[in-house]
């Protein structure tokens, strides 16, 4: 009584405020660049360290992080590092990631990155697991447009349309096309978009063992592809570009998108 007016002052981050996840970000950056990485300009999430032919890199996603390198004792010096600063769990080589199974073979030089088991589990969340597959993305002859009568349960569409990004962000650039054009509906969807999800369920359902593969022995460098539909779009005429660039022979960046 007698002292409402008063806030208390915060002295230290706790989870689960808003600037917590701020304070613990600066807060590894520090240590990652006291330790001599830099920080990727493209992507915040990425450091590295080079010296001479050794290389160092670090891929940090809130608190999750994988190390990679071509010299071992450096990853156990950054290792020795972080778990001098913080309790963490060494859980050895890297078999999964952020919902992507990683797959390798070292005699090869050989790596395959898939998502079986997150495409599963979504194709299950929405009673798809046992549909019969599909061979194409989009079936032939589909039309996109506003025409047709609405559905109703606009959060299924959402939820659908978001477990299909993530798989075409991380390893499925083969849906790309199919997942963009299907996202300019998610406000107002009409029941033929949700065939066409649902086709596009299929077609993942028959593809579950699809995985990006890497090949070191690979020497073709890094190759880049575009195209163009050429104003398909009914609505508005616009094109939809496409691009993909692949190195060691797997797809590293694919991107799909409506023309201004």
């Amino acid at each position: 009584p007698g002292k409402k007016h008063l806030v208390c002052r915060l002295l230290k981050s706790l989870y689960g405020l808003k600037q917590s996840p701020r304070q613990w970000n600066s807060k590894i950056d520090e240590t990652f660049l006291a330790f001599g990485m830099k920080r990727l300009h493209s992507d915040a999430g990425i450091y590295y360290q080079q010296e001479g032919k050794n290389i160092l890199i670090l891929i940090l996603y809130v608190d999750d992080i994988t190390i990679m390198s071509n010299n071992m004792a450096k990853v156990n010096q950054l290792k020795k590092v972080l778990n001098s600063t913080y309790e963490m769990k060494d859980l050895g080589e890297t078999k999964s990631f952020l919902g992507m199974n990683i797959t390798r073979n070292r005699s090869k030089k050989i790596l395959q990155v898939d998502q079986k088991d997150y495409i599963e589990n979504f194709l299950k969340r929405f009673g798809m697991e046992d549909c019969n597959p599909q061979r194409t993305p989009i079936a032939a002859g589909t039309v996109f447009d506003q025409d047709g009568k609405p559905f109703d349960n606009i959060r299924w569409y959402q939820q659908a349309i978001g477990s299909l990004m993530y798989a075409m962000i991380c390893t499925r650039p083969d849906i790309n096309f199919a997942v963009i054009k299907l996202s300019q509906f998610m406000v107002n969807p009409k029941h033929h978009h949700v065939v066409a999800v649902k086709h596009l369920f299929r077609y993942l359902a028959g593809t579950t063992n699809a995985c990006l593969t890497y090949n070191g022995n690979d020497k073709t460098g890094l190759i880049g592809y575009t195209d163009s539909d050429h104003a398909t779009s009914n609505a508005d005429r616009k094109s939809i570009s496409g691009c993909c660039y692949l190195l060691a022979g797997g797809p590293i960046y694919w991107h799909s998108k409506k023309q201004s």
